[in-house]
């Protein structure tokens, strides 16, 4: 076995031992080449059942001259999702470079190959996998895939893990993994694989600005962590930064939030650990994805047509002019020479007016409609943004588009590859690194769908101004660089209230409507064209007091930018978050 396979080897049976650190993989160079050396960092020991893998390309180049080097991690054999990055080092330097790898649920088992080029390797590659557990038994759910700090999995990694494979109620595989919050991403994405991340109040309290940043960006979109206090009182908590509790006892932090877990610093409480670790809400990436087959947004693009009479007319023809044609007219017994330039002008003829065809049933470019929900971070002064998409295209020219800012795609499969889309998931390929995507994120007359999601700093907040008389209706101003044409404001007391078309800067007051308007907004404007992913995201705030909902049909400065050949010519954006509270205007 080579090196590599020992160390992946070992990387894989981590997750059996109490005893976690930061997982290397030390990528044998060429022999001449003892001036490099190169690893890969992982900062979770196997694939998470989906979303992305964080990795880290560190090189030591001690030549004397510049070199770079590609790493590419690919979710399936063949096809599936690649991401790809880059990095030089100049000479007697040590550089790196973060990798934010899609893995997306994929069958019994998943696996994420990883793949090197550059000076000093001579066709690296290698695979991280492990096996997806199918079946919870009769003990319901399968567990989803979790991150649980040094600290904790000292005291509870054996009990947890035993606890799940030998339970009564039905075996389970314990889904985790042991990370080292002194080396966590900065980066949200870092974070996109797990359901919960487990950690001790220092352990919050020791993390740098970003790494923090980049947690409260993943519970922002769904994320939730589990903070096991020595002191769990307000006072503590408040120093932690933690939100205090709503109504319904939660603490929330956009879609996600914190579970607080009191404990002794010594003995793990492995009762209520296990509880948190089977507290499993809502429904899974892979169930998600499987519900856009009915996805109402896709019927508003159509489906390509097949002329199927003019296609056999045209290959009727053409098989005409190729044969009988060509043999015995324009190559006749004695001019059998000519068949060597007329076929190929014939093929070029017939392929010249296939194409024009095309041109003229679908165009170039495609037609396509979004629907963005923007959840409003007003105290961090951010947005979280989920995007779903669906266009229908005729002749593309070009299909590679650069990535404006960090964000996570995902295809949808809407539908039976043969009626929608030409060939299948698995035999694409879905390419990009940290300028653009390329591949078969979009095809040449096909409908194809898309899940986007970013966190971008934003200004843009909506504010709440009581009136001088008590008894008198609030009014609202946006900042919002969009015109807004209704909001809904539901405050501390659930009263709804609610204000219609609202310029930027401009202040309105708001009129009183009972809660039945504001579910039928949701139902009909909102939930009706809003996908799987995000129907369970609006799901989990309708309900929620001291919130705004609005609406605007201007999504051009929210939406996620993909091939700029596709005219949105259905888009809208619907805001949701907490709402800042004033006095008095």
């Amino acid at each position: 076995m080579r090196p590599s396979g020992y160390i992946i080897a070992l990387m894989l049976a981590v997750a059996t031992t109490p005893v976690q650190a930061t997982h290397v993989i030390s990528v044998p160079t060429d022999p001449g080449s003892s001036g490099v050396i190169i690893e890969i960092e992982s900062w979770l020991d196997n694939c998470p059942q989906d979303g992305m893998m964080p990795l880290e390309l560190k090189v030591t180049n001690n030549t004397s001259s510049s070199h770079e080097w590609t790493m590419t991690a690919r979710d399936n054999y063949g096809g599936g999702n690649a991401s790809s990055v880059h990095l030089r080092v100049g000479p007697g330097r040590t550089g790196s470079v973060p990798m934010y790898a899609t893995v997306m649920p994929t069958g019994y088992y998943r696996s994420l190959n990883l793949s090197l080029q550059g000076t000093g390797v001579n066709a690296w590659n290698s695979s991280l996998s492990a096996p997806t557990h199918s079946g919870g038994g009769s003990g319901g759910k399968d567990l989803r895939f979790m991150g649980m700090s040094n600290a904790l999995g000292m005291k509870g990694w054996s009990g947890m893990r035993e606890h799940f494979e030998k339970a009564t109620t039905g075996a389970k595989q314990f889904e985790a993994s042991q990370v080292d919050m002194a080396k966590a991403p900065d980066d949200w994405r870092g974070y996109a694989g797990l359901a919960q991340l487990w950690m001790t109040d220092s352990e919050w309290l020791e993390l740098g600005t970003s790494a923090r940043t980049a947690i409260m960006d993943w519970m922002a979109l769904g994320g939730r962590m589990i903070l096991f206090c020595t002191n769990a009182s307000e006072a503590r908590l408040a120093e932690l930064k933690v939100p205090g509790p709503d109504a319904a006892g939660e603490r929330r932090h956009g879609v996600g939030g914190y579970k607080i877990q009191a404990w002794d610093g010594k003995t793990f409480p492995l009762n209520e650990a296990v509880r948190l670790a089977e507290d499993v809400r809502g429904e899974d990436r892979a169930t998600l994805l499987a519900g856009y087959t009915k996805w109402s947004l896709r019927d508003v693009v159509g489906v390509p047509h097949l002329r199927s009479g003019l296609i056999f007319i045209f290959i009727l023809v053409f098989g005409v002019l190729v044969g009988p044609v060509n043999l015995f007219w324009m190559a006749g017994a004695r001019r059998r020479h000519r068949l060597f330039w007329t076929t190929p002008l014939l093929s070029l003829a017939a392929s010249a007016l296939l194409i024009t065809l095309m041109f003229l049933q679908d165009g170039l470019g495609g037609n396509g409609a979004r629907r963005v929900l923007a959840l409003m971070l007003p105290e961090q002064k951010k947005v979280a943004i989920l995007q779903e998409q669906v266009s229908r295209t005729g002749v593309l020219l070009r299909r590679t588009f650069a990535k404006a800012e960090p964000s996570w795609m995902q295809n949808l499969s809407m539908e039976n590859p043969s009626k929608y889309n030409p060939g299948s998931n698995y035999q694409r390929q879905f390419n990009e690194d940290d300028q653009q995507r390329s591949g078969d994120w979009f095809a040449s007359r096909a409908v194809q769908g898309h899940a986007l999601t970013t966190v971008r700093p934003t200004r843009g907040v909506i504010e709440v101004f009581s009136s001088a008389n008590a008894n008198d209706a609030p009014y609202v101003v946006s900042s919002i660089a969009a015109p807004l044409q209704r909001v809904f404001v539901v405050d501390g007391k659930n009263k709804v209230w609610q204000a219609e078309n609202i310029g930027t800067g401009e202040k309105k007051i708001m009129r009183a409507c009972d809660n039945k308007e504001f579910t039928e907004w949701i139902d009909q404007r909102v939930m009706h064209d809003a996908g799987p992913m995000m129907q369970q995201k609006l799901e989990q705030l309708r309900g929620r007091s001291g919130f705004v909902f609005a609406e605007s049909a201007d999504a051009s400065k929210f939406a996620i930018s993909t091939l700029d050949s596709i005219r949105w010519n259905d888009q809208r954006v619907i805001f949701a978050g907490p709402y800042l509270k004033h006095d008095t205007l």
